[in-house]
């Protein structure tokens, strides 16, 4: 059976033996997906210490918050006035975007 090949007529090269064929994920989105917590327990910690770490280091990355953002689509138009609001809040209040998590 004969296999076709599309070319790219712009440099004669297939399309197969381009390595940039996939799209890089979004800035947002790849920064979520090399986000992880890493959490020690010690050797007559208690499970409890230990998992309220967890949730804490879990809070604080927003990994959370970043899948219930993604839970639903939602619209760009919608997305904007979203994040025109929280910066209406943010400097209203004088918190920085860096403590995202104040509340």
């Amino acid at each position: 059976m004969k296999k076709y090949v599309r070319k790219n007529f712009d440099n004669n090269s297939t399309k197969e033996n381009k390595k940039s064929s996939y799209r890089k994920p979004k800035k947002e989105y790849d920064q979520f997906l090399n986000c992880h917590v890493d959490i020690v327990v010690y050797p007559g910690e208690d499970i409890e210490k230990a998992i309220k770490r967890f949730s804490k280091a879990v809070k604080k990355s927003g990994i959370l918050e970043e899948v219930r953002e993604r839970r639903f689509f939602e619209k760009p138009s919608d997305k904007k006035r979203r994040k025109l609001k929280e910066a209406k809040f943010r400097q209203k209040h004088g918190i920085t975007k860096s403590e995202k998590n104040f509340f």
